[in-house]
């Protein structure tokens, strides 16, 4: 009788996890390895070593079913879900390319905290969909868009995100003020924007 309890208390936990839309196997949520795939594809990214300053070689994708084994993915040891996500290069950096990101492929993540997009050549993001719908990824607190091709258009979209406490700017196509006190006040949160043409105080061009 005991046995028969258990079984339907791991049925119904079963349940519970495909109504939720994914089911941890392997080591990766399958909502989360579906929307990588996704961004695979968006990145026209090949599977290669690359050198990364910062993370030195890896590879991002395998042919490893469990994604939170892929290089360029780290995931919660406790949950499996995906929480750092460093997207560094991934494109290579072209000085007369100007690319333009989908940031709501990145919604499939509801517990990423950190985020590098690096050294990408985006100069910004497709119609509709830019960084303020990332606002319901209420974890997320490392963003990094520095080396790419952002003008300040982009900072009344990330001023919809919250929850970050580091921001990363530099070395972008930014002209003209930054006004931190008025419409991009960005409270409690570590921001960079060093290397640009634009005025702003002189905090924010020494980033740590």
């Amino acid at each position: 009788m005991e046995v028969i309890k258990e079984f339907r208390w791991a049925l119904l936990v079963m349940m519970v996890l495909l109504l939720h839309g994914s089911w941890h196997s392997y080591g990766c949520w399958e909502t989360e390895r579906i929307a990588l795939l996704q961004l695979q594809a968006h990145f026209n990214y090949s599977p290669q070593f690359y050198y990364n300053y910062y993370w030195g070689y890896y590879n991002y994708y395998s042919d490893d079913v469990k994604c939170c084994n892929w290089e360029r993915v780290r995931c919660s040891a406790a949950t499996g879900h995906v929480t750092q996500l460093l997207f560094w290069g991934i494109r290579g950096w072209n000085p007369f390319e100007h690319w333009y990101l989908n940031a709501s492929l990145f919604l499939p993540f509801q517990r990423l905290k950190m985020l590098d997009l690096g050294y990408n050549n985006i100069a910004g993001c497709i119609k509709n969909e830019g960084f303020e719908k990332l606002s319901t990824l209420e974890n997320l607190e490392f963003l990094n868009l520095g080396d790419n091709k952002f003008n300040t258009n982009i900072l009344s979209s990330l001023s919809h995100l919250s929850s970050l406490k580091y921001l990363y700017l530099y070395e972008n196509a930014m002209k003209g003020r930054i006004d931190i006190q008025g419409e991009y006040y960005y409270p409690s949160l570590s921001l960079c924007v060093s290397h640009n043409t634009q005025t702003v105080p002189l905090s924010l061009l020494f980033c740590i």
